[in-house]
């Protein structure tokens, strides 16, 4: 008896055995399943990290480095620029506080 295994055979038996087939990829997909939960338990993982060294990254070392780290600090930071004044300038101090003034009012609701 020649075995042929063409793609009308294999579709005429599948037709011909409907719920031998549908058992047949139950089977395969239970089995990939298993496999999948046993073999890649331990190469699948939540904890990343990067490679390089982003801006990012030195970012948060810095303002980790500057303000510390507990659970009282807050996690949003402003950043206040000026074109034309400086830190020292009362005009600049006076903008900065009423940001941080208007920031801590929005935080508390």
């Amino acid at each position: 008896m020649k075995l042929n295994l063409s793609a009308e055979s294999l579709a005429r038996a599948s037709a011909r055995h409907r719920w031998t087939t549908i058992g047949a990829w139950l089977a395969v997909l239970v089995v990939a399943v298993v496999l999948v939960g046993t073999l890649l338990g331990d190469a699948l993982t939540t904890e990343e990290t990067l490679t390089n060294n982003p801006e990012s990254v030195q970012a948060d070392n810095l303002l980790r480095e500057r303000l510390g780290e507990s659970n009282n600090t807050i996690d949003e930071i402003a950043i206040v620029r000026s074109t034309t004044l400086t830190v020292d300038d009362p005009a600049f101090r006076a903008t900065s506080r009423s940001y941080t003034a208007i920031l801590r009012l929005w935080a508390m609701r």
